[in-house]
């Protein structure tokens, strides 16, 4: 029809009479992001229609895994209050329990449920949120953190990383709190920004309501907040500073300045450890990744790679911090002996500041060592390009590891030689600490031949081009749940099965099956976080579970392309890959086909 009458496309919306169409016969409408919407910031949530009878289980995120905890909100202070240090507000990077500074201290003191006053003392009476229009803490991570200064402010993530919770006004006259959101923006291996852009009207709360605060169990000591400086007139709406445009990377403010200046021998060690963390963790789950189990020095050493760098947890740096903490002796025990530790336990004993920390001193130190041995490619000690992939082959493999060698990990991704080159090509294309807007390097390894390919990373043939025939997703690991009716394996699991469940750990690589576009790429009730990339003919391949993605939706996409890691978001017994075929459906809507079984298109 627009082939012949191609003015009807060119029609605006107000234009044709909507009246018959409902709002969610719009194709994937509900994949739209928020800001894609005009005046979607000065919106308020609370006049969302509906939005007060969506129960907490059907939130983004399963509440099961964010903590159920409500409070009731039993006091509200001004500005004029100092030094708190009963605090339940922070951040994902210096935890939940940052001590307010020693000014403007304004907050909400929360109690439990009993809600018989301050003779019935729990627990958790005179937790204090700290309101974020005057204090800000540090946030963000990877280059971006830059942003805004690295700050935002302080608050809590109840709903998940979506956005940010803040207290803004307490007022004692009418002993009233506002609540409001911010939001960040994460671009890949570029990492996310701190949450600064908002913000954006919340639900506002009286003396002796509840308010929903989610899962309180990081209680360790951080550096204490600092104050915004914002003005202490009531019902004052001002914003945190800092740019608001929250868009393209290239275009935020002042993030294109350097991260830092901090360098040993010419090396900016902020560049390196982007560019390592690029390759070790940034598309695989950054700082809550987990690593196989594993034994290294004879088996005298043996524990997993630990979030943005995978940094082994038997590294004496991480250790001495690790071991610090109330549990973490036995924390780290655990993991020698086999143990995954979750997401949570992860940010308890090993958070982000510390990674960020434990990680610069080891890398300080491996500089250090390394510009004194000599380099038998050269017969000179190592220098310049050589000296930082040497740098980054003794992270991959450790300091007595084969210079350039051939060895790989368990999961046989790169050789050290190769590792050590992509750090370096990583190293340069971030523009030595200086955020550029270029495409991330190609990795390269080498065949058996020792032709250079990156065919492994990359996948083959024309990107958004489908060849008709499926490969396997994730070769090399075993079918543990077939197509079909089987025993439900887990409450609210499928007992009709509409896909195959593939055994892989955390962290695998998912490569797309054929040529494609990315259809969808978010989180999809109990499949968790998810992708689908449409073929050609009605076909699409569904990837669900996952721990992360590496592409967004409409992303033209290769064959064998890794385009995900497997994880266990959402409902299931543990980490896998739910993999499902889908046939006969119409351009854009993945519904309207059936899933067939996969082993009719795929050997696996």
């Amino acid at each position: 029809m627009l082939a012949q009458n191609p003015q009807i496309g060119q029609l605006r919306l107000k234009e044709i009479d909507l009246s018959r169409f409902p709002v969610t016969s719009i194709p994937n409408l509900e994949a739209v992001q928020l800001q894609q919407f005009e005046g979607w910031m000065n919106s308020f949530v609370q006049d969302i229609p509906g939005l007060g009878q969506v129960p907490l289980g059907s939130m983004p995120n399963p509440i099961a895994e964010l903590g159920s905890l409500v409070m009731r909100v039993d006091q509200v202070y001004g500005p004029a209050e100092a030094q708190r240090n009963n605090t339940i507000s922070g951040s994902d990077v210096q935890g939940f329990s940052v001590p307010c500074a020693e000014t403007d201290c304004a907050y909400v003191e929360l109690d439990d449920l009993e809600n018989a006053g301050r003779s019935a003392r729990g627990r958790l009476e005179g937790k204090q949120w700290i309101s974020g229009k005057y204090q800000e803490v540090q946030g963000g991570w990877g280059v971006l953190r830059s942003v805004n200064g690295g700050r935002e402010p302080t608050g809590r993530l109840p709903f998940g990383s979506a956005f940010k919770v803040v207290v803004m006004e307490p007022n004692e006259t009418t002993d009233t709190i506002d609540t409001a959101l911010f939001f960040r923006f994460c671009a890949n291996a570029l990492g996310c920004t701190p949450y600064f852009i908002g913000p954006v009207p919340f639900f506002s709360y009286k003396v002796n309501a509840l308010m929903f605060v989610g899962d309180l169990s990081d209680q360790r000591a951080a550096a204490a907040s600092q104050p915004t400086g914002a003005s202490r007139e009531p019902g004052n709406s001002q914003t945190i500073a800092g740019d608001r445009n929250g868009g393209d990377p290239c275009n935020l403010g002042g993030s294109s300045q350097p991260v830092s200046a901090r360098s040993l021998q010419g090396i900016d060690l902020d560049a390196l450890a982007e560019a390592i963390a690029s390759i070790e963790s940034a598309g695989s789950g950054g700082y809550q990744a987990v690593g196989v189990h594993t034994c290294a020095d004879g088996g005298s050493n043996c524990g997993r790679g630990l979030g943005r760098y995978q940094f082994m947890s038997y590294n004496p740096y991480a250790v001495q911090l690790i071991a610090a903490k109330p549990g973490g002796q036995g924390f780290l025990n655990r993991i020698g002996q086999g143990y995954q530790p979750t997401e949570a336990e992860l940010f308890q004993f090993f958070p982000p500041a510390d990674q960020d920390r434990a990680f610069m001193a080891d890398l300080a130190n491996k500089i250090q060592a390394t510009q004194g041995q000599i380099d038998p490619t050269t017969g000179q000690p190592f220098t310049g390009d050589r000296l930082l992939e040497r740098v980054a082959q003794k992270h991959f493999g450790g300091d007595y590891s084969r210079v350039d060698g051939g060895s790989s990990d368990a999961l046989g991704r790169l050789s050290l030689r190769d590792y050590g080159r992509a750090a370096l090509t990583r190293y340069r294309n971030g523009g030595n600490g200086t955020l550029t807007c270029a495409p991330s390097a190609t990795l390269t390894t080498a065949n058996s031949s020792g032709v250079k390919s990156n065919e492994a990373v990359q996948g083959s043939g024309t990107p958004g081009q489908a060849t008709g025939k499926l490969t396997n997703p994730v070769p090399g690991f075993p079918v543990t749940s077939e197509f079909g009716p089987r025993s439900s394996p887990c409450a609210s699991c499928s007992s009709n099965h509409a896909g195959i469940d593939i055994g892989t750990p955390i962290g695998t690589p998912v490569r797309a099956a054929d040529g494609g576009r990315v259809l969808y790429a978010g989180w999809l009730s109990g499949y968790g976080k998810t992708m689908i990339v449409e073929h050609a003919n009605g076909r699409m391949t569904l990837y669900a579970h996952l721990d992360s993605m590496d592409v967004n939706a409409g992303t033209p996409v290769r064959q064998g392309q890794a385009i995900a890691r497997s994880g266990q978001s959402g409902l299931g017994t543990g980490p896998h890959l739910h993999f499902e075929v889908i046939e006969g459906a119409t351009p854009g809507n993945w519904r309207s086909g059936s899933s067939i079984n996969p082993r009719q298109r795929v050997q696996f």
